[in-house]
């Protein structure tokens, strides 16, 4: 066996440290090795495709119609705006910060404290994806994806900005910045499941939202 690090020129290599584990057929792994007769442009195909393949799927023609009949809002660029949608927002704290007695939170947090506020994150969205079927946007308008490996999507989505689209409760969870994200639904006893994960988790609602569910 050859090693790929041996034939990777380091700036690669750092750029796909959190790909080097694959899931292939069998659940075996690929850890970064290939056999020698194995070009090395192969390997690193699978390197970047394995996980794209994986985890996600487009969304069958079935599926889009559910979505857009449930959603029919997410197509617009200022979607959010809708008057079919009311909000709830989330957070790592139950008010706003200017509103307590730690205004500068955030500037004075170290890395290990934000680590730990994103697992609060990391934590709820797999709920999300255990309790819901989820969809997401593609990078071609009209375009939409499944989510098929729940913990391979928690991996790529933390410390980043995403909407889950759940029609099934007629809802879209859009995460922002400064460990804040925001709940869009149309009904909100149909979208009640949704908040309920949310009193389960470690995050809160902002200024006691929805606290008497």
């Amino acid at each position: 066996m050859v090693s790929l690090l041996a034939k990777i020129p380091t700036e690669i290599f750092k750029s796909k440290q959190r790909i080097f584990t694959i899931k292939m057929p069998a659940n075996k792994l690929f850890h970064g090795t290939a056999p020698a007769a194995q070009p090395l442009n192969k390997a690193l195909y699978l390197l970047h495709r394995g996980p794209c393949l994986s985890t996600f799927r487009r969304t069958s023609l079935k599926n889009k119609v559910n979505l857009l009949s449930a959603l029919p809002m997410i197509n617009d660029e200022n979607w959010n705006e809708s008057l079919l949608l009311s909000s709830r927002c989330v957070s790592i704290w139950d008010k706003w910060l200017f509103e307590t007695d730690t205004p500068n939170a955030l500037n004075d947090a170290t890395i290990e404290q934000e680590a730990e506020w994103q697992s609060y994150f990391d934590q709820f969205h797999v709920s999300i994806l255990n309790n819901f079927s989820v969809y997401m946007r593609a990078n071609r308008k009209g375009i939409f994806k499944e989510v098929v490996d729940n913990e391979s999507a928690v991996e790529k989505l933390s410390n980043c900005l995403f909407e889950f689209l759940i029609p099934e409760i007629s809802t879209i969870y859009s995460v922002g910045f400064d460990f804040t994200a925001h709940i869009y639904f149309r009904d909100f006893d149909v979208a009640k499941g949704l908040f309920e994960l949310v009193k389960e988790s470690k995050l809160k609602f902002l200024n006691d939202q929805c606290s008497q569910i």
